[in-house]
């Protein structure tokens, strides 16, 4: 896992730079944010901020600010702005002893000579704009002329069609609903000529039909319809005979051609049956000359490792020409360029690729076209090589604030305790001692991309410092660290590479990880601070009800909650004798305790709800130190949620002051009085085109 180290040391070195550890770093580090803003975000206003500020600052190291100069140049460059030139001649003029900054210059002045006019207007030079952001549609497929965008609309179900230059948009579809029985449109792809559009509808029988939407008159038709059977499109032929789709059951999934006259399927390759994960194949696209097809698998011992193949659909040969050890995508095989399209994070962050090749020879090594692409959804590619993708991404802030648990008053406001990668860190636990807080750190690279393994950060109250370490592992954030009585290690559950849960053990002062818990069939989040239990379900996918409690000597299991209905949002009080959980169960939400070692269980709290508005609704639970009341998050007619302190001992409920848009992972220190949570906002999602990065012919 020394990769893995590398990369995550690099992120917290850049972290570190941008916190400022002395004047000259801190101006490195905000030329460093300017180019991250520039070259990633596209944020031309935001980057002349910095870099004007910079060079304007009389004590800036002179290497920094004529690169800062440089830099501003290539700003009004991208502008088509005439005044780059005369950035670039300052730099020139003003820093004549800094070679790299005055070469960079020399050499952006010669091509604009060449040119007649700045080098950003050059047509082959790449570029990326913003189409929209969370205020639009970021799920669906652009159509190959880049003029309509194909969706399911939100809160409606039906199938949709957005002409982008009106913005107005075109209803395909006008039975869909969200009452039971529903039915629904799902994921979409365009035939080449943009007339047709295929599309999964959710029937009402449970199922999922392929259905195709003609443009031109409107009509729609099921073309593929199997009970039992799950179809997923990812392509139209380019004759618009035929459109490639995995198809699953519970006992095999393969690549198939269904036949766009008659639902008629021919199997390309048959792949083992999908046990458990994500499904084997992700991507697949057709050849320009429909000969063959490419796509990306993932092998189940390993979830983070994909490949790429190409199958020839006349003689069945199948060429691997992508086998890496990194999680390589496949994004599109477009008509232009004669290549593949992938992204890849073989080099720590998720760059974007092209990949030549052709049936006579081996494939060449993916060419990388641009880096720190960040985690993307492909959204589809227009006939003249641009790829819409989207990006989403979830804010969260471990928050320390001082609340009277009596009445509920906020008496010192809530404040995130670490300033560093902010907008990444959740799941928080303090201490049994009070001294300190564990938290989850998802970190990325410098470019948006996620790291192999997760950090956890372990905050000193006491002297204000932090400590990251990296546990080679991935944990999700709906899972609960926990503290060992002595306060000295930090208990968590996480995936392997082979998608098994494990149990391991952070010493915090030595830094070492070992594990503590083999892996174990089903889901269990809750472990006791001895390591001598766990809590959860048996089966992970099973919809039993049963949850329960697991002894790890003797893996003797116990019956705590036997349902009806499933219990959520589970917590394990300090003391370890109670589980504090969830249940929904017709139109009435319920706060639960049950005693760890098994017993009756207690409803605590039960309201009734509006089942087509789940907004007034409990939802994630915590713990006083003293283990004698329960958090749990509740939220309000608008969506905002509002932590409320629930007494065990049957007293009336106390809202606190404490609220946000998503809040969890309650706890606090009584004699303080400080209150640990994460705070978080809805997700955000942005669509972004990436245009004339293909290689030329």
């Amino acid at each position: 896992m020394m990769r893995n180290r590398v990369v995550w040391v690099g992120a917290l070195l850049l972290a570190l730079v941008l916190a400022g550890v002395s004047s000259q770093d801190d101006g490195k580090a905000q030329l460093e944010k300017a180019k991250y803003l520039l070259e990633t975000r596209g944020d031309i206003e935001g980057t002349l901020k910095i870099l004007t500020a910079l060079v304007a600052t009389p004590t800036q190291a002179r290497e920094t600010a004529a690169l800062a100069q440089y830099y501003i140049g290539v700003c009004y460059e991208k502008q088509g702005a005439q005044a780059a030139r005369k950035a670039f001649q300052d730099v020139i003029d003003r820093f004549p002893e800094q070679p790299e900054a005055v070469k960079l210059a020399k050499e952006r002045l010669a091509a604009m000579a060449s040119s007649g006019r700045p080098a950003a207007q050059a047509s082959d030079e790449l570029r990326l704009r913003k189409i929209w952001g969370s205020e639009a549609e970021t799920v669906g497929a652009i159509s190959p002329d880049g003029k309509q965008w194909a969706y399911s609309k939100d809160g409606a179900g039906d199938l949709y069609v957005l002409d982008l230059s009106r913005m107005s948009d075109r209803r395909l579809t006008f039975d869909a609903t969200y009452e039971k029985p529903a039915q629904f449109a799902g994921e979409s792809v365009w035939s080449k000529d943009t007339k047709r559009i295929a599309y999964v509808w959710y029937n009402k029988e449970g199922g999922l039909d392929l259905r195709i939407a003609d443009l031109e008159s409107g009509a729609t038709r099921v073309l593929f319809d199997q009970k039992g059977r799950q179809v997923d499109p990812f392509d139209w032929s380019w004759d618009g005979q035929s459109i490639l789709a995995l198809i699953s059951d519970r006992e095999s999934q393969s690549l198939s051609l269904i036949s766009t006259k008659d639902g008629v399927e021919k199997v390309l390759k048959a792949m083992p049956p999908r046990t458990k994960g994500p499904r084997m194949i992700m991507h697949a696209f057709f050849s320009p000359d429909d000969r063959f097809v490419a796509f990306d698998f993932n092998n189940e011992s390993d979830f983070f490792n994909r490949d790429i193949s190409v199958l020839e659909i006349a003689g069945s040969r199948d060429f691997p020409i992508v086998r890496h050890p990194a999680e390589d995508v496949l994004f599109g095989w477009p008509r232009e360029g004669a290549c593949l399209v992938m992204t890849s994070n073989r080099s720590g962050a998720n760059g974007l690729y092209t990949l030549k090749w052709n049936p006579a020879g081996a494939a060449e090594e993916p060419a990388l076209r641009r880096p720190g692409v960040g985690r993307i959804i492909a959204n589809g590619m227009t006939s003249q090589g641009a790829l819409f993708y989207s990006l989403f991404s979830i804010r969260q802030d471990v928050v320390a604030a001082e609340v009277d648990l009596e009445t509920g008053r906020v008496i010192v406001p809530p404040k995130a305790i670490v300033q560093s990668f902010e907008g990444q860190n959740s799941t928080s636990e303090p201490s049994p001692d009070g001294k300190k807080v564990a938290f989850l750190s998802t970190r990325t690279d410098a470019f948006g991309s996620m790291v192999d393994s997760d950090t956890i950060v372990v905050h000193d109250f006491v002297t204000g410092k932090s400590q990251a370490f990296s546990v080679d592992i991935k944990i999700s954030n709906f899972t609960p660290l926990r503290w060992s009585s002595d306060s000295k290690s930090v208990l968590f559950m996480g995936r392997n590479a082979g998608g098994e849960y494990v149990y391991k053990k952070l010493a915090t002062e030595s830094g070492k990880v070992e594990a503590v818990f083999p892996s174990v069939k089903g889901y269990f989040p809750l472990i006791s601070s001895s390591e001598s239990v766990v809590f959860g379900y048996a089966e992970n996918n099973s919809r039993s009800p049963e949850f329960i409690r697991l002894e790890t000597a003797s893996s003797a299991r116990s019956t705590i909650w036997p349902g009806p209905v499933r219990a959520a949002f589970m917590s394990l009080s300090p003391d370890e004798k109670y589980v504090a959980f969830v249940t929904s169960e017709e139109a009435v939400r319920s706060l639960h305790l049950v005693p760890s070692a098994g017993g009756e269980p207690k409803a605590l709290w039960s309201e009734a709800f509006d089942k087509k508005n789940e907004n007034e609704v409990f939802y994630h639970t915590g713990w006083s130190s003293d283990s004698r009341s329960v958090f749990v998050a509740k939220r309000d007619a608008g969506g905002k949620m509002h932590l409320w302190r629930v007494p065990i001992d049957g007293g009336a409920p106390v809202k606190t002051g404490i609220s946000g848009n998503r809040i969890s992972s309650f706890s606090d220190d009584l004699p303080t009085r400080r209150l640990v949570y994460t705070s978080g906002d809805f997700p955000v999602s942005e669509t972004w085109a990436i245009e004339n990065f293909l290689p030329k012919k």
